[in-house]
């Protein structure tokens, strides 16, 4: 978009703020700029992407040693969930630990925390340090849905043109699991 497009959005936007006496805190404004950082995103010309210094917070996240570490990290690492294929599938391991934590009544993953932890835990590391930008739909363009569905879960892309403007992915859970794999494609299909 031009600079003078930009121009006129802005005073649309000022104009409809002025008209419903809204205000805004000029030294929070970032106007005529190529790239804003917002909640923990990075919105520029090309699309969306996480914020970096975010993502270097994760990778820099040693191993959990208790349960409630795990929690902040997948919960970090969850909050980019819509950046990463089939992400659910990733943190499957590392979600597995939380009931022989509650069973055990321990906080502590000594000697719960496993090579397949360990694993799913380096790749989601990995997923997330090369996280593609997600593309802005051109609702011009047709949209291409790419589902699919494993033994536990179930996950979806959006796309235009070859790349990626949202991922979905959900572990399935209870009588789900039981499913024939016919019934989680056409689950993943309508979830998505």
């Amino acid at each position: 978009r031009s600079y003078e497009e930009h121009l006129r959005h802005l005073e649309e936007v000022f104009r409809l703020l002025e008209e419903a006496n809204l205000t805004i805190a000029g030294d929070k404004c970032e106007i005529g700029r190529s790239e804003v950082t917002y909640l923990g995103h990075v919105f520029n010309d090309k699309g969306m992407s996480p914020d970096a210094a975010k993502v270097e917070a994760i990778l820099r996240w040693p191993v959990p040693t208790t349960a409630s570490e795990l929690r902040s990290f997948v919960g970090l690492a969850g909050y980019y969930r819509h950046f990463v294929s089939h992400f659910s599938s990733v943190v499957r391991p590392l979600y597995a630990l939380e009931p022989a934590c509650k069973k055990e009544k321990s906080n502590s993953l000594l000697g719960k925390w496993k090579e397949e932890q360990d694993t799913a835990f380096l790749h989601l590391k990995c997923g997330l340090a090369s996280l593609p930008a997600l593309a802005y739909p051109d609702f011009e363009q047709p949209f291409q849905l790419v589902t699919d569905a494993s033994d536990y879960a179930i996950g979806a892309v959006l796309e235009q043109q070859g790349r990626p403007l949202a991922f979905y992915s959900q572990a399935l859970s209870g009588a789900q699991l039981r499913w024939p794999v016919y019934e989680k494609e056409a689950y993943a299909i309508f979830k998505a």
